[in-house]
């Protein structure tokens, strides 16, 4: 008896002993397989691909609160699993620490030197009690001399409390930040039509500040880059030189460039620098117009109704876009997936209580076929046909992005042009598959259903493409443009300029061209926000915010892709994994790698291990027995 309870006792000792040896044994040879539908749990190629690059050593402080409101408690352990990874993919050169700034004052003035701003958020303690929370959720990159800081209440806000979002672009994020610390900081210039405003609004006489109702995606692009201060086209329309040092232009909607402004963009590009175009072919009339009207004896401030008529514009960027080859037609693109916009369809007059007259706008709301939601999508949110509107590769934007284009051109891509100079083009962006185009000229463009005009389906257009190759000189064989001075006389060309003139690109350029600058302008993000709260009853600030901003991070994306090249084609492979779906196991398929892999487990290791044990515990009874 006792013999028998000795055998099973030491069996089973033996069984553990194995399986505790196996788990050694796969742990050490890092025996692990994501089985996730979107291998949500291993990092991607593109991440490999940075990690593989790094010369040197990242270090990443994590300042974390110990204090985080339970909605936010599973944040830092998603981010030590994530890191785990990027540590053993990159052989220890991505090294982490995490510090917390609640528990030591040293490191939260490190935090604040720092600027990173602490959240204030409320958690409820009971049914009817609440409490403040001031907590730190953010990270710096440190690579030699330079630190990026990536504060998560900043930039992943929309999804931190979502478990699968916040993993599913944390790993976005974490390449994005080691990208920009571990390569030289690039300088963008906006070029575009600039005003002044005054510094302060209350105070309208005093100081003024260059303004381009771009302040949206300057403070994205802030974030990564060194923005310099806004560049005027009408004073490079006078002959002011492009600052020195830009590394990628943004080129938004100009009313008008003149020869020497096209001059300085085309030798910029010569000079190696690549260029994000966006470009309006036309507006829609689509605002109300002030009159002051006399209704009896009283003069009634009053407005007459949008015409919604198309209005041509004539940038001046036709020549240099066909000496690139591309068109941006003097079209709207209007499609069936359309943003739904509140519109004025009639006023009507009130008296007060003192019988003063007033004049009150009646609005409903209604589809603006020529303002284009992309990708298109059902009734649900499911894009209808993502693959057919976004190119192949090209996650500057993805299916999971709402982009509005308020007014977008069909870009016609000039084949034989594109052949003569060698040069490559890309779509990025298309429209959806109910989709057509209307002449911009004696074109009336309404969401109001007695005034808009039925569509007319046709061919897809393309809305955004890149072109890449080595562009000559559009002024080759051409004098340098010159400048008229104040009496009307040409003036003479700077020797400066004409040094430095070249008809060859030192390099190839990319070109990203997008036919819509209005929809990134402020007022029209602004636009967006107030009416899809207006129309779709949406209160989530987050969430408004995202779908507004959609076109600006599709720019900043853009500009992401010409300041750096190859190191950002790895980010949009980072991106482009970016899937949210539920933590369902993929199904593994016949002669799937996978597959092999489970059956190897399956019918293998396990059986194998099984049968060592027994073995064992067989060899052990003979010889207790023979002892015996």
């Amino acid at each position: 008896m006792k013999g028998s309870i000795a055998s099973v006792v030491l069996g089973g000792l033996l069984v553990a002993a194995n399986l505790i040896v196996a788990n050694l044994l796969l742990r050490k040879v890092d025996f692990r397989r994501d089985l996730t539908a979107d291998r949500r749990f291993e990092i991607g190629e593109g991440t490999n691909s940075v990690l593989d690059r790094l010369s040197d050593t990242v270090s990443i402080r994590c300042y974390f609160s110990s204090n985080l409101p339970k909605r936010y408690q599973h944040c830092d352990r998603i981010v030590l699993e994530k890191l785990q990874e990027y540590e053993k993919a990159s052989d220890g050169k991505v090294v982490y620490e995490f510090v917390d700034p609640e528990t030591d004052e040293a490191v939260k003035q490190e935090a604040d030197d720092l600027g990173i701003i602490a959240a204030r958020t409320t958690e409820f303690e009971s049914a009817t009690s609440q409490r403040e929370v001031i907590c730190y959720m953010a990270m710096v990159f440190r690579f030699a001399d330079r630190k990026v800081v990536l504060n998560l209440f900043q930039d992943m806000q929309q999804n931190l409390e979502d478990r699968a979002r916040f993993l599913s672009d944390l790993e976005y994020q974490l390449t994005r930040n080691i990208i920009a610390v571990t390569t030289r900081r690039r300088t963008i210039g906006i070029l575009a039509d600039t005003e002044k405003v005054p510094v302060n609004p209350q105070n309208p006489r005093g100081e003024k500040r260059s303004y381009q109702g771009l302040a949206n995606l300057r403070g994205l692009l802030e974030r990564s880059y060194d923005v310099l201060p806004a560049l005027d086209v009408a004073e490079i329309n006078r002959g002011a030189d492009l600052p020195e040092g830009i590394d990628v232009l943004v080129v938004h909607g100009p009313s008008e460039l003149s020869e020497i402004g096209l001059y300085q963009i085309d030798q910029f590009m010569m000079r190696g620098g690549n260029v994000l175009f966006t470009v309006d072919a036309g507006t829609i009339e689509d605002q109300l117009k002030p009159v002051k009207r006399n209704y009896g004896r009283q003069e009634v401030q009053d407005f007459e109704l949008p015409t919604w008529k198309g209005v041509v514009v004539d940038h001046g960027l036709d020549p240099l876009l066909a000496h690139l080859g591309v068109r941006v037609e003097k079209e709207f693109v209007e499609d069936r997936s359309a943003f739904r916009y509140v519109f004025v369809h009639d006023r009507t007059l009130q008296r007060d209580q003192i019988g003063r007259i007033g004049v009150v706008p009646e609005t409903r709301d209604g589809p603006l076929l020529a303002w284009v939601e992309a990708p298109a999508r059902d009734a649900d949110g499911h894009p209808i046909d993502a693959a057919g509107q976004i190119g192949e590769g090209q996650a500057i934007v993805t299916d999971r992005d709402t982009v509005v284009l308020a007014g977008v051109s069909p870009i016609t891509l000039l084949d034989e042009r594109l052949r003569e100079i060698g040069a490559t083009a890309r779509v990025i962006l298309r429209s959806g598959p109910e989709s057509g185009v209307r002449p911009i000229k004696d074109g009336i463009f309404s969401p109001d259903p007695r005034v808009a005009l039925p569509l007319v389906p046709g061919e897809r257009s393309n809305l955004m493409v890149s072109l890449s190759g080595r562009f000559p000189s559009l002024f080759a064989g051409r004098d340098i443009p010159s400048v008229t001075g104040a009496n009307g006389d040409p003036l003479p060309v700077p020797e400066a300029r004409i040094a430095a003139r070249r008809t060859e690109p030192v390099r190839p350029n990319l070109v990203i061209v997008l036919s819509d600058a209005d929809g990134l302008s402020d007022r029209r993000l602004s636009d967006v926000l107030r009416m899809d709260q207006y129309v779709n009853k949406i209160t989530n600030q987050a969430l408004l915010r995202k779908k507004a901003s959609g076109i600006v991070r599709m720019a900043a994306n853009a500009v992401d892709l010409l300041a750096y090249g190859d190191e950002a084609g790895a980010l949009f492979d980072v991106k482009s994994r970016r899937e949210v779906h539920a933590r369902e196991i993929r199904k593994v398929e016949e002669g799937d790698d996978d597959k092999r892999l489970v059956d190897w487990v399956i019918f293998g290791i396990i059986p194998g291990f099984v049968f060592l044990a027994g073995v064992a515990r067989w060899l052990f009874r003979r010889l207790f027995a023979v002892a015996s």
